[in-house]
C-alpha cells in the first residue's frame, strides 16, 4: 500500500463512522501480516531469532536448556489468527521478551526528577504521550516499576484501551503499567505495533480479570503469540507504518479544521436567526440558512441544534407576523415571578398550572399482560412524539381499577416527570389507553392548542426551566406541584394555530434533511467498507 492509496482511502473513508480509526487498524493490520513493505530474500529469516539470543542472566544452563527446548514451540501449538510471510515467524511473548522485565521501586529509591508515567499520560488507542511529569511534581507513595530508554510500557489495565508506548529516556510507572524487555533482534517500536493489533486486543480483552477494572495477566500476557519478521524487515515496517501514521494524523487535522469551520459557520447562522428582532428578519436568516444547508449541515448531528433554534423563536414571537385581528389571550397570567424576556401586547404570561389539568398516576402500575389495554410507560414518550416499541398491555379489569383520575382525551399532552426527564409528547390516538406512572397528562383549556404546548414545552428555555426545578443528582425528577408553576408565554388562538404550522413546515424539512443525512451516512460507510476490503485484499 503506497501513500497514494491511503490519500484515496482516506478522502472516501474520513467522514464515515470512525473513518480514521479503522483506517489506522488497517495500517497496523497490514503492517503485522508482511503486507506493508516487501520482503528481502537477502533478510536473515526470524526463525533464527532464538539461536542467537542472549542468555539471560540469572538462569543456570539447565535451565536455559530445558526453557530453550520449550521456545522452539511452532505454529501448530495454538490457533493462527492469520498465515505469514515465509520468512516471519510465530513466537509467544516471554520467547521475545521479558514481561515486567525491570524491578520495582519504593517511593523513597526514586531520584528527584525522574520521569514519572501514568495510564491517563497515555492517550488511548493513539498511544501518543499527553503529559510528561517528574516524580517531584507528584505526590506519589506507591511503589513503581522502573523502566529503561527503549523499553516498551504496557497499560494491563483495561487493555481495550490500547495504551503501549515505547520510553524515550529512562523513569518509573505506576504497576498497572508492565515494562516489556525485547531481547535482541526484536525492534521495541516493532513489538509496540503488534500489542496494538486489533486481533490481539481483542483476544486481551477476552482473557482479562475483574469487572469492574479489568486487566491481563501475567501468564495470558506471556503465553500470547506475536508475528515476528525478519530484524531488518521489522526496522522498515516501523518506518513505512511512521510514514503513514503521520500522513493520517495531518489529514485528520485538516479535515478536523475544515469541520471547525463548518460549525462556526452553522453557529454564526443560527445565531443570526435566534438574535432576528421580528419575523420578517427571521424570515430572512432562515432563507440564508437555507440556501446553505448542504455546507452548514453535513452529518446528522448537525440538525438538532436547527431544531431547537426553531422551536426557541416558536416560543418568542419570531416565526409568524401578529395579526392586529386576533382577539388578545385571555387566560389566567402568572403572577410571584420576572418575565424571561418580553411579549408582544396580544400575548400573555400565564403558567402550566394555570392553563392545563394535570392528571399523575402514582403508585405501582398493574401488572403487565400479553393483550388487553394498550399501556403508554416513560419509555413510549420520546421528544415530540410516542414511541410504539416496547408494545405493553394491561388486562381491562386492571385499567378499570387505575385509570380512574380521568380519561384521557384525543390531543392530551403527555409528559415524563424522569427516567426521562422532560419528554413531551401528544396523544393523537382515539384507542383506549392506559397510563404508567411517571408521565403527568396536561389537558389544556379551550384557549390552548394542544399542539402549541407541545412546542413550547420542548423548546429550549422551557427545558431549562423543567431542569432548574427538578431535584436529584444521577436521576432528575421534577414534582406535579412545581411543574405546574412554571411559567410559558401564550400568544392569541388563532396565532397559536399559524405558529404550530410553521413549525411543523420546518420541522418536515429538517426531518428529509436529517433522513438524507442518515442514508448518505450508511451509502458513506458501505464505500468505506468497500475501499478498506480493496486495500486489505
Amino acid at each position: 500500500m503506497t501513500p497514494h492509496d491511503l490519500i484515496a482511502a482516506f478522502k472516501t473513508v474520513a467522514d464515515a463512522p470512525e473513518g480514521v480509526a479503522r483506517l489506522r487498524e488497517l495500517v497496523l493490520e497490514l503492517a503485522v501480516r508482511g503486507r506493508l513493505v516487501p520482503q528481502d530474500p537477502n533478510d536473515e529469516p526470524a526463525s533464527v531469532l532464538l539461536d542467537k539470543r542472549t542468555p539471560e542472566p540469572g538462569r543456570t544452563a539447565a535451565t536455559r536448556a530445558r526453557r530453550r527446548s520449550s521456545d522452539h514451540s511452532t505454529a501448530t501449538d495454538f490457533d493462527v489468527p492469520f498465515q505469514l510471510p515465509s520468512s516471519w515467524t510465530w513466537y509467544r511473548l516471554d520467547q521475545i521478551a521479558a514481561y515486567n522485565g525491570r524491578p520495582n521501586r519504593a517511593p523513597g529509591e526514586v531520584a528527584p526528577n525522574t520521569w514519572v508515567l501514568d495510564l491517563e499520560d497515555i492517550e488511548k488507542t493513539t498511544s501518543r504521550l499527553l503529559t510528561r511529569a517528574r516524580i517531584d511534581e507528584r505526590e506519589s507513595k506507591s511503589t513503581k516499576s522502573s523502566f529503561k530508554k527503549g523499553d516498551v510500557l504496557y497499560g494491563k489495565l483495561r487493555p481495550y484501551l490500547d495504551k503501549v508506548l515505547v520510553a524515550d529516556e529512562d523513569g518509573v510507572c505506576t504497576t498497572e503499567i508492565v515494562p516489556i524487555v525485547p531481547r535482541p533482534g526484536v525492534d521495541a517500536h516493532y513489538l509496540q505495533l503488534s500489542l496494538k493489533r486489533p486481533d490481539f486486543i481483542e483476544n486481551v480483552t477476552r482473557q482479562s480479570y475483574g469487572m469492574k477494572m479489568p486487566r491481563l495477566g501475567t501468564s495470558d500476557a506471556e503465553a500470547s503469540h506475536h508475528p515476528i519478521p525478519p530484524l531488518a524487515e521489522q526496522h522498515r515496517i516501523v518506518a513505512r507504518v511512521d510514514e503513514l501514521m503521520g500522513l493520517l494524523n495531518r489529514l485528520e487535522a485538516a479535515h478536523n479544521a475544515s469541520h471547525g469551520t463548518r460549525t462556526a459557520a452553522r453557529d454564526a447562522a443560527l445565531a443570526a436567526l435566534r438574535e432576528a428582532a421580528d419575523p420578517d428578519q427571521v424570515e430572512t436568516a432562515w432563507t440564508r440558512v437555507s440556501e446553505r444547508l448542504n455546507d452548514l449541515c453535513l452529518i446528522p448531528e448537525d440538525v438538532p441544534p436547527l431544531r431547537q433554534a426553531v422551536l426557541e423563536l416558536a416560543v418568542r414571537n419570531r416565526l409568524v407576523t401578529q395579526d392586529p385581528k386576533d382577539e388578545p389571550e385571555s387566560v389566567p397570567t402568572a403572577e410571584g415571578y420576572a418575565p424571561a424576556f418580553s411579549v408582544p401586547p396580544r400575548w400573555q404570561w400565564s403558567s402550566l398550572g394555570r392553563i392545563c389539568r394535570f392528571i399523575d398516576y402514582r403508585g405501582r402500575t398493574p401488572t403487565k399482560t400479553s393483550h388487553g389495554t394498550r399501556l403508554i410507560t416513560a419509555k413510549n414518550v420520546r421528544m415530540g412524539f410516542l414511541k410504539d416499541d416496547p408494545l405493553e398491555f394491561i388486562d381491562d379489569r386492571a385499567y378499570a381499577n387505575w385509570m380512574t383520575r380521568g380519561l384521557l382525551r384525543y390531543g392530551d399532552v403527555l409528559f415524563t416527570t424522569e427516567a426521562p426527564l422532560g419528554n413531551v409528547a401528544q396523544l393523537l390516538t382515539r384507542e383506549k389507553i392506559a397510563l404508567a406512572q411517571r408521565i403527568i397528562t396536561m389537558q389544556p383549556v379551550k384557549e390552548i392548542d394542544p399542539a402549541f404546548l407541545k412546542t413550547a414545552l420542548m423548546s429550549p428555555g422551557m427545558q431549562d426551566s423543567i431542569r432548574a426545578r427538578a431535584t436529584g443528582t444521577t436521576a432528575q425528577g421534577i414534582k406535579a406541584a412545581k411543574l405546574k408553576l412554571i411559567p410559558l408565554p401564550v400568544p392569541p388562538l388563532a396565532e397559536q394555530h399559524r405558529i404550530v404550522a410553521r413549525v411543523d413546515e420546518l420541522m418536515g424539512l429538517l426531518d428529509r434533511l436529517e433522513r438524507h443525512l442518515r442514508e448518505a451516512r450508511v451509502t458513506q460507510a458501505a464505500f468505506a467498507a468497500a475501499a478498506i476490503h480493496d486495500l486489505d485484499a
